[in-house]
């Protein structure tokens, strides 16, 4: 894996732990599916109420203004 010149090292890899999980009302009248991001390197964590949030958020760490994928 190549990196710029002037490009960090560091901002060339990333490592992730991808939780998916199905968050379910009390009433079990509604339900969606929750996404977090764990940092492999330094533990912290980001969450996503949808699946769109967390494309825009590997969208943007990468620097990909693409559309989704596919």
């Amino acid at each position: 894996m190549k990196s710029s010149p002037n490009s960090n090292p560091n901002d060339a890899y990333h490592a992730y732990l991808l939780k998916i999980w199905l968050e379910i009302d009390d009433d079990m009248s509604k339900s969606a599916w929750r996404f977090s991001l764990e940092d492999a390197h330094n533990g912290t964590r980001q969450g996503f109420t949808n699946l769109d949030s967390l494309w825009v958020y590997l969208q943007n760490l990468t620097g990909n203004q693409r559309g989704s994928p596919g």
